[in-house]
């Protein structure tokens, strides 16, 4: 027989009925030796090897839960509470399963960019109190809605810590940061439209891929994520529609997610140059894809879907400095839409119903300073006023 395979911190104990494992914990610190209960036999002892490598890995990232693993061991109410609070929020994040892909998209960037890069990191989860996590909040150089949403995920994250028997009490339980008197609104909140003047001037100054859709853009007051999701599959050219009810977004690029609420699932109707757009378009991508990744919309430089919403952003900056109009962002075209279509006339039920907002109480949040006399045909008004300007 040959001999017995070792393996590097395992090996059987005088018992015969376990196995010892060594490892180095707090990390780099103190050598600690625990007990599996085993039968040492080579199979058992490469699970035992295997169980090892899984703790050193938890350990070095600052996941490993010591009363977890070694529930009956006397180290293990030593070591319950020494979790800092960046490695408890790292180990959270890894067992967050039931978020969507754009909410864990936020979820990580706060973790590893507003809180293991900052003091709150090094407190220990059983220290870190109210004013902490207050003093944290205020130092970042965001809108009041924002610092707000990076509590609130702290605080999801501490009820957890709850739940576990780390903490508890949660320290940001009914705690709120006070709002400013006076609130920015976002560059995309803040409604700024393009004059017909303008929007000529981008048409004009755009390649003609790129131009269509951000003619189709000016003209259906689609989302960014709506652009990017829509196929040609969801074209009604007989009755000049589009239907919503798929989107792409950053967090999963190139997989269709459903729109973000359920008003946001219509049908828009394709007034103005729209459909003009989408027939022109069809040069590029109606005959090259099909569905159910049929999409419309791609980015002329390559040829693909677009990869990210900053990649229409690069090119729109683009196009505004060569046709000389002063800058507003991509989401102003969605704007746009809405407040000249008030401006003509156009039913406020109506505009609610094309825009996907719940009611019209959100319509009316954002454009009631372009509110004219009610409309009577759907989408006509827009239409009337799209070709006196080309005639003039």
């Amino acid at each position: 027989m040959g001999r017995q395979k070792t393996y590097h911190g395992v090996k059987p104990s005088k018992g015969k009925n376990t196995i010892s494992v060594r490892f180095t914990y707090p990390y780099g610190k103190k050598r600690q030796r625990e007990f599996i209960k085993l039968e040492p036999t080579p199979a058992n002892l490469e699970l035992a090897s295997l169980h090892l490598r899984q703790i050193n890995i938890a350990i070095k990232n600052g996941t490993f839960d010591y009363a977890e693993t070694f529930p009956e061991s006397p180290r293990a109410a030593l070591y319950a509470n020494r979790r800092l609070f960046g490695t408890f929020m790292v180990h959270w994040l890894a067992n967050h399963y039931v978020i969507g892909p754009g909410t864990y998209t936020f979820y990580r960037r706060l973790v590893e960019g507003q809180v293991l890069k900052t003091p709150l990191a090094k407190i220990r989860v059983t220290d870190l109190t109210w004013i902490d996590v207050k003093n944290w909040a205020l130092k970042m150089d965001v809108l009041a809605a924002t610092r707000s949403q990076r509590v609130a995920v702290l605080r999801d994250a501490l009820n957890s810590a709850v739940e576990e028997g780390i903490i508890t009490v949660n320290p940001l339980l009914g705690k709120k940061l006070k709002s400013p008197k006076v609130i920015i609104k976002s560059e995309a909140t803040r409604v700024d439209p393009f004059s017909w003047e303008e929007r000529n001037a981008i048409k004009k100054a755009a390649r003609k891929q790129f131009g269509l859709q951000l003619m189709f853009q000016f003209f259906t007051g689609l989302r960014p994520e709506e652009i990017r999701g829509l196929c040609w599959s969801r074209v009604d050219f007989i009755g000049c529609t589009i239907l919503i009810d798929q989107v792409i977004v950053d967090a999963s690029p190139n997989k269709f997610q459903p729109p973000k609420s359920q008003a946001s699932f219509r049908t828009v109707d394709l007034v103005g140059p729209a459909m003009q757009c989408l027939l022109a378009y069809k040069e590029y991508t109606f005959l090259k894809t099909k569905a159910p990744n049929d999409i419309i919309f791609t980015n002329p430089n390559t040829n693909e879907p677009w990869s990210t919403t900053n990649k229409i952003r690069d090119q729109w900056i683009d196009v505004l400095k060569k046709a000389g109009v002063r800058y507003r962002v991509p989401y102003q075209t969605r704007h746009t839409y809405a407040s000249t279509m008030l401006q003509v006339g156009e039913d406020l039920e109506y505009v609610a119903k094309m825009m996907g907002h719940e009611d019209s109480t959100t319509t009316l949040k954002y454009y009631s300073g372009f509110l004219q006399q009610k409309g009577v045909r759907h989408g006509s008004l827009l239409e009337e006023e799209y070709k006196k300007q080309i005639g003039k």
